[in-house]
């Protein structure tokens, strides 16, 4: 899989995507009362130890995890619920956690290493992507739903509801015959719908997916894909199965994907020095570089709500500290003093009142 480069160093500044550029490209930028602005992350103290954290607004709100740490990797909000999902430690393994309103409940048992990396409510029903040792699954309220049977490693990185289907989506390793002598295992772009796995490669383009939208009839899965199993992963997204490319840029992935009406918008990031964000709509790309000397951006999710288009990750510059932050229509705003290290996984925007 594509690897993240350690975090570096970290400044805030203004940065232009250019999202407002170009006759028919211009965002309508919302003149009500603002919306509410919620981000998942993490807050990291001396010894370096995660803790997992939420902002609204900017306010932060620490989340417990019995002082061993712990990470909070997606949110979502519902009525006067927030829900944040992401993994806790107990010592010995990380333990797969949602936090509602701030509670924390153990979605795994703690005895083999857990994970939780996306949240969808429908209704009165959460749903949680997530992977453990079983492999790739999703727990519905809780209850684990089990997607694989475990004899190769998967993950399961977003979840999706449609009306009454249920879309998780990741990878999970195939093996597949090269030659009467020879076969690679590798991970293979995978999406469940309803528990049915819908492979997008196979093994001899190695892929992962890493975000799901379904827009209508559509499914839409972001990640990347490497044209064989030598090359480089390179950003990619599908479209009901279709590959589309989204760079020439090689060591890249597109972390979030993001439908609003005829508009596809994907942001991601790659290993390089310094490093580099890239922002796609329709996939015409807009690379992202620091303000500062040395400096780099990470994104991690993409959000488009009123009108506005919302991104979040980090920021980080030549003192050797990332500081989490989000980005609305193209303007960086910090969530963090830049005296601990801090990144922002996720986002989840409240409209305001009509």
């Amino acid at each position: 899989m594509l690897n993240r480069l350690a975090f570096l160093s970290g400044s805030i500044a203004c940065l232009v995507l250019l999202i407002g550029c170009g006759g028919g490209n211009s965002l309508i930028t919302s003149t009500t009362k603002p919306a509410d602005v919620y981000v998942a992350g993490y807050q990291s103290d001396a010894s370096g130890k995660h803790t997992a954290i939420y902002w609204k607004n900017g306010i932060a709100t620490t989340l417990p995890d019995n002082n061993q740490g712990s990470q909070a990797n997606a949110i979502a909000v519902s009525g006067q619920n927030v829900y944040v999902v992401g993994t806790v430690s107990n010592g010995t393994h990380s333990v797969a956690t949602i936090w509602k309103n701030g509670s924390p409940v153990a979605l795994t048992d703690g005895t083999i290493n857990a994970y939780a990396g996306g949240v969808f409510v429908a209704g009165s029903d959460v749903y949680v992507a997530g992977y453990d040792g079983r492999g790739a699954e999703y727990w519905k309220n809780g209850v684990p739903v089990v997607l694989t049977d475990g004899s190769e490693q998967a993950a399961s990185n977003a979840i999706f509801v449609s009306g009454s289907d249920v879309y998780a989506a990741g990878y999970e390793y195939q093996n597949t015959q090269i030659s009467p002598t020879s076969s690679i295992v590798a991970p293979v772009a995978t999406y469940w719908k309803n528990g049915t796995p819908v492979a997008l490669a196979n093994s001899s383009q190695p892929s992962v997916v890493w975000a799901l939208f379904v827009s209508g009839s559509d499914v839409y899965a972001s990640g990347y894909y490497q044209k064989d199993s030598s090359s480089a992963p390179t950003a990619a997204y599908w479209k009901n199965g279709a590959l589309i490319p989204l760079t020439e840029a090689t060591n890249t992935g597109a972390r979030s994907i993001f439908v609003s009406g005829p508009d596809v918008y994907s942001v991601g990031d790659g290993n390089s020095v310094p490093q580099i964000a890239y922002y796609w709509k329709n996939a015409t790309e807009t690379p992202v570089s620091g303000a500062a000397s040395a400096s780099g951006v990470y994104f991690n999710q993409i959000v488009v709500s009123g009108g506005d288009v919302y991104i979040v990750g980090g920021e980080q510059g030549t003192n050797g500290i990332p500081v989490a932050a989000y980005w609305k229509n193209g303007t960086a705003i910090p969530l963090a003093d830049g005296t601990t290290n801090a990144f922002g996984n996720g986002i989840a925007i409240v409209p305001p009142p009509q």
